[in-house]
C-alpha cells in the first residue's frame, strides 16, 4: 500500500518513529478520528461562512491599513476567515487522503447550499444572486486546492508540502473567484460589478493562503508524528504482524542425577565437566554398547 493512499481505511497501519511506542488500533483509530472532527469543523466554518457572511454587516475596515486590496475599503467576516478552508483542507488531504477530503469539500457545498437557501426563506430580498455564485466559489476553490494539491503529492513522492500548496493555493482561487464571476454576470450582475466583488476577495485570500504554508508544514510534522503518519520515506507497518518482544525460551533439563563426562570423551582439561540429560546419557550408553559389540566381533573373527 503507497504511504500516501488513504491511511484511514486501515487504522491498524501506522508509521514506527524513533522513540515512539506503537500505539493499539483502537487507541490509534481515536486519535485520528478526533481530529478529524475538528479539522472538519473548522473546515466547515470557514466554507460556510463566505456565503453566510458575505452580504452581512460584520465588516473589517481597511483604511487604516497601509496597503490597498485592489481599491477595496472593507472586507467582509467571510472572507476573512474563507483562507482557513485552503489550509484546512490540503491538511486533510495530506493526513487522511483524497477520497475524506473530496468527502469534505461535497459535504461543505451541501451545508453551504442549506444555509443558503434557510436565509433565502428567512430574510426578505434576499441577495441570492450573489449567495449562490459564492457557494460555486467555495466549492470550486476548495475542490480544485484538493485536487491539485493530490495530483502534485503523487509528482513530488508526497515530498515537499510548501511547495504543494504554493502551487495549489493560488490555481485554485483563480479558478474559484473565476467563477464567481461568470455565475454573477450569469445571474444579472453587470460584469464590472462582479470584477469589482471578486478581486479584493481573491488577492486577500490568496495571500493569506500562501502565508499559511509555514504553518501547514509545521502543522504536518506535529500531526503526523501525533497520529502515526509518516511520509514517503518512511512507509506505515502493520501493527498486526509485528511480534511482541519475548526473552529466549528456558532450556529445560531432566531432574534425573546429574553426571559428568567421561574422560574418553573429547574435551580438554581446561573445560568444566558440562552435566548431560538422561536422553543424552542413554544415546551415549548405547552407542558404547553398539562399539563394545562390534569389537567382539572383531576379535572372533581374528581369532
Amino acid at each position: 500500500m503507497n504511504a500516501n493512499a488513504d491511511r484511514w481505511l486501515l487504522p491498524s497501519r501506522q508509521t514506527e518513529f524513533p522513540g515512539r511506542d506503537l500505539l493499539a488500533p483502537t487507541a490509534l483509530q481515536g486519535r485520528r478520528e478526533s481530529t478529524f472532527l475538528v479539522l472538519s469543523a473548522l473546515f466547515l466554518i470557514a466554507t460556510i461562512g463566505l456565503p453566510l457572511w458575505f452580504a452581512s454587516q460584520w465588516v473589517v475596515d481597511l483604511t487604516d491599513l497601509p496597503i490597498e486590496l485592489a481599491g477595496a475599503t472593507e472586507l467582509a467576516v467571510g472572507v476573512l476567515v474563507f483562507p482557513l478552508a485552503l489550509v484546512v483542507g490540503q491538511l486533510v488531504c495530506e493526513l487522511y487522503g483524497t477520497r475524506r477530503a473530496g468527502v469534505l469539500v461535497l459535504v461543505g457545498a451541501i451545508a453551504s447550499l442549506l444555509v443558503v437557501g434557510g436565509e433565502y426563506l428567512a430574510i426578505e430580498n434576499y441577495p441570492l444572486y450573489l449567495a449562490l455564485p459564492l457557494v460555486a466559489c467555495t466549492t470550486i476553490t476548495t475542490g480544485a486546492s484538493v485536487v491539485v494539491f493530490a495530483t502534485a503529492r503523487g509528482a513530488l513522492d508526497g515530498r515537499r508540502v510548501w511547495l504543494r500548496s504554493f502551487l495549489a493555493t493560488p490555481v485554485a482561487l483563480l479558478l474559484g473567484w473565476a467563477s464567481f464571476i461568470g455565475i454573477a454576470y450569469a445571474l444579472g450582475t453587470p460584469i464590472e460589478d462582479s470584477i469589482a466583488l471578486a478581486v479584493a476577495p481573491c488577492v486577500y485570500a490568496c495571500a493569506c493562503a500562501l502565508a499559511g504554508i509555514l504553518p501547514l508544514a509545521i502543522a504536518r510534522r506535529v500531526f503526523g508524528t501525533f497520529l502515526r503518519i509518516g511520509g514517503s520515506e518512511a512507509p506505515p507497518v502493520e501493527h498486526s504482524l509485528i511480534s511482541p518482544r519475548r526473552l529466549p525460551p528456558a532450556l529445560i533439563v531432566d531432574d534425573a542425577p546429574v553426571r559428568m563426562r567421561r574422560a574418553s570423551l573429547p574435551f580438554t582439561t581446561a573445560e568444566q565437566p558440562v552435566p548431560f540429560t538422561t536422553g543424552e546419557m542413554r544415546f551415549f550408553n548405547e552407542g558404547e554398547a553398539l562399539a563394545y559389540l562390534e569389537q567382539q566381533k572383531l576379535r572372533e573373527t581374528l581369532s
